[in-house]
């Protein structure tokens, strides 16, 4: 297809984009379900809402002023990091998840967990990636797999300078073009 790939690694904490990634969703979360419950006309409680939200919620009121701004100096590290990185790249290719998907039941919203971070720490190391261009700014998207050797699809992300979305999407299209995916259907698929 014409492009150069090498092996290349950021230089930054995945672990601080997942702190910051957490910190900024709590930072949201009260007055996103608040404007949601006014918009349905519910009340937000244990009969309108999943256990993990409920404790995102709690831990949401008690977040200090500091830990916000913490989370988002830690996104304007991360961010600046990565655009230095990718100053020497086009795109960057990586796992769109670090394993294989968890079993049925695992990731049910009901659970018992000390607090909503509990979910976020059990449910990390199936998309560990994500977060970090989630608050870096810039545009990411995953593929289906290229080929497909496994019971469930692994796709690899792709992630690009800031305002890269057009090549991204262009990529993508070449991809999809030669690998037939509307040609392939898993094991067990909806349609079946």
């Amino acid at each position: 297809m014409g492009h150069h790939v090498e092996e290349a690694t950021p230089d930054v904490d995945v672990q601080e984009s997942h702190r910051a990634c957490y910190d900024l969703f709590l930072s949201r979360v009260v007055n996103f379900v608040k404007g949601l419950a006014v918009a349905m006309g519910r009340e937000p409680g244990p009969d309108t809402l999943e256990a993990m939200t409920l404790a995102a919620m709690d831990e949401a009121r008690a977040m200090t002023i500091e830990r916000l701004y913490g989370a988002l100096a830690r996104l304007e590290h991360l961010s600046l990091a990565m655009d230095r990185f990718m100053e020497g790249y086009d795109l960057l290719v990586m796992p769109g998840v670090s394993k294989a998907p968890y079993p049925i039941g695992f990731a049910d919203p009901q659970r018992p967990a000390p607090s909503g971070h509990g979910y976020w720490v059990e449910e990390m190391p199936y998309f560990a990636m994500s977060p970090m261009f989630n608050v870096s700014g810039q545009p990411a998207l995953v593929i289906p797999p290229l080929e497909q050797n496994t019971q469930v699809p692994l796709g690899p992300q792709l992630s690009g300078r800031k305002g890269s979305d057009a090549l991204l999407f262009q990529v993508a299209a070449q991809l999809e073009e030669e690998a037939r995916w509307q040609d392939r259907r898993p094991p067990v698929h909806v349609s079946d």
